[in-house]
């Protein structure tokens, strides 16, 4: 494979080899490049390193080809037609928009898959970053694809966020090579689990804010997509990019939900800052320094800011790719030079120690927790006086010990303070991370996805929790209710009836279920219905539309999965 390092070049060769007479011919010079317009990783023909790369035969006409790079590609006959002929991937040499087919679905880049239908040579399907498509017709001279991607839940979320705004239902996300989306049916989708494509490429970091009076009381964005282009969007897309930035793959940024014109910037080990979000110009962030100004070499991963309106005491915490912590008082006066180091004496810093997670209470700029990914490494840390000039931490892990942690938040509702953490294999929570051990949350809903991202709207309790593989979702987090909890032993036999139900369910269990706490799911991860259960352990469904919803009963004990007539 050559060294593709602009996308100038054609990325790999193509040979066959012949089993007769056991000899090999070259038919490289056949590979992919369109005259004019070439676009990096696009054409020539890209394999990006080999991550989308694949070769298949017709199976009932050995010189019929498929190929698949970034886009898909196929000739008819290898051994006498000039070269390949792009049928899907991106729309064209010169760009990145999708490709386009006569019955209006659109093609992805980045082929990793071909399967001909065995009953049905002319069927292709094709696995890429987009999904699922299917040719009814491999031979034809224009290629119609059909999307097969129905209810496919798949997103891998980088980065989500919430609407600032209570009791709003617009989220937003950016993913893997499949853009920035929004949410939401108050963003204009017919349902809350439809998005709508905002921003291409892959989605990184993205963020809503509601502090731009030029929105008219709407909701301004500001997303990104890879290597660190960002963008704020009202009412047109304006770059705001700093200007002589350099960023990693996926481009991190932060906005203070409190402080909704305080943005933050990840350039490599660089921070920029902006205090006027809403009219911030590539050339007017506030270039706060580097890490190695700190006697590190971090790139940063994840930063917050301490809860409430801002002022003198206000703070923000940074975190980087080998460990290290710093808190920066009252940031819109002082730069990282001022930076108090507060790493947990624990942590042996060092390539790979990657901070994921600096969750701060809502209420209690004191707590704050703490987590790392990688495996073999102490992961989840807490410290109850963080403003401190030397904070207190201790491991609390717990069980999760053997556990990648991906990201954290506190929340807090009347008075009661809840600790999550996002996981490589699921979401779990405590009341008291020093006493008590971590529970999965919702294991038939989010099962064990890879918790990429948690954001946390205090005003009305909800948390939006995005997965890398099982899209993202909304939970409304509620005071602990004081009510019988299941063993291991009854939970395993718990079950319902009628399923499908018409009217109502009728919950089965060894135990008395009187006054437990239940709550109604659809497949949006949206509460529906929540009550405690009658003496009948009965649940009226009446009200249902038709469809798939879960019964989630206790704290965090069983979910139960039911069809509505």
């Amino acid at each position: 494979m050559n060294n593709l390092q602009d996308g100038t070049e054609i990325s790999s060769d193509l040979w066959k080899y012949d089993h007769d007479n056991q000899s090999w011919t070259d038919f490289s010079s056949k590979m992919p490049d369109e005259p004019g317009g070439d676009s990096a990783f696009n054409d020539p023909f890209s394999g990006q390193g080999g991550y989308d790369l694949v070769v298949s035969v017709k199976p009932d006409n050995e010189n019929f080809v498929l190929i698949g790079g970034s886009n898909a590609y196929r000739i008819e006959n290898i051994e006498s037609d000039p070269e390949f002929l792009r049928i899907g991937g991106y729309l064209n040499n010169s760009g990145y928009a999708l490709y386009n087919t006569p019955n209006g679905d659109e093609h992805h880049p980045d082929i990793h898959a071909y399967e001909f239908n065995p009953f049905n040579f002319n069927e292709l399907y094709s696995g890429t970053d987009g999904g699922v498509h299917l040719s009814d017709d491999i031979t034809a001279n224009i290629i119609n694809w059909q999307n097969l991607n129905n209810n496919y839940q798949t997103y891998q979320f980088y980065h989500v966020g919430i609407d600032p705004a209570p009791n709003s239902n617009i989220v937003i996300g950016g993913a893997q090579d499949n853009g920035t989306v929004v949410g939401g049916t108050q963003a204009g989708n017919p349902n809350n689990s439809t998005m709508f494509g905002f921003l291409g490429g892959d989605g990184v970091a993205s963020e809503i804010s509601r502090a731009d009076p030029s929105c008219g009381g709407g909701a301004a964005v500001f997303a990104g997509f890879q290597n660190g282009r960002v963008f704020r969007s009202c009412n047109s897309f304006v770059e705001i990019t700093p200007n002589g930035s350099s960023s990693q793959f996926v481009t991190y940024f932060r906005l203070d939900n409190d402080n909704q014109n305080h943005l933050l910037y990840a350039a490599r080990n660089r921070i920029y800052a902006t205090f006027e979000a809403s009219d911030v110009t590539q050339s007017t962030w506030d270039n706060k320094g580097n890490s190695g100004q700190l006697g590190a070499s971090d790139w940063w991963r994840r930063f917050n800011f301490s809860p409430g309106t801002y002022t003198a005491d206000s703070y923000l915490l940074a975190g980087g790719d080998e460990g290290l912590v710093i808190r920066l008082d009252d940031p819109q006066n002082n730069d990282l030079i001022d930076a108090v180091n507060i790493t947990p004496s624990q942590v042996n810093q060092g390539a790979n120690i990657i901070t994921t997670g600096l969750a701060i209470h809502p209420t209690n700029p004191d707590i704050v927790l703490l987590t790392y990914s990688n495996y073999g490494i102490e992961n989840i840390f807490l410290t109850t006086n963080a403003t401190s000039d030397d904070p207190d931490w201790t491991v609390v892990e717990r069980n999760l010990a053997d556990y990648s942690i991906r990201s954290a938040v506190i929340t807090e509702v009347n008075g009661e303070t809840r600790y999550f953490v996002g996981t490589a294999r699921g979401l779990f929570a405590t009341n008291d991370p020093t006493t008590s051990d971590w529970e999965m949350q919702a294991p038939d809903l989010i099962g064990m996805a890879l918790v990429s991202d948690l954001q946390y709207r205090q005003a009305d309790q909800q948390l939006l929790i995005g997965t890398h593989g099982n899209g993202m979702f909304m939970a409304t987090v509620e005071q602990e209710l004081d009510i019988q909890e299941f063993n291991a032993e009854e939970l395993a036999n718990i079950s319902l009836f009628p399923n499908p139900a018409t009217t109502s369910i009728t919950i089965d269990a060894p135990a008395d279920l009187n006054e437990s706490a239940y709550r109604v799911i659809d497949l949006s991860g949206k509460t529906l219905e929540k009550g405690v259960l009658s003496t009948d352990n009965q649940v009226n469904v009446s009200s249902l539309s038709p469809g798939v919803y879960f019964l989630s009963l206790g704290k965090n004990t069983k979910t139960l999965r039911f069809i509505k007539r």
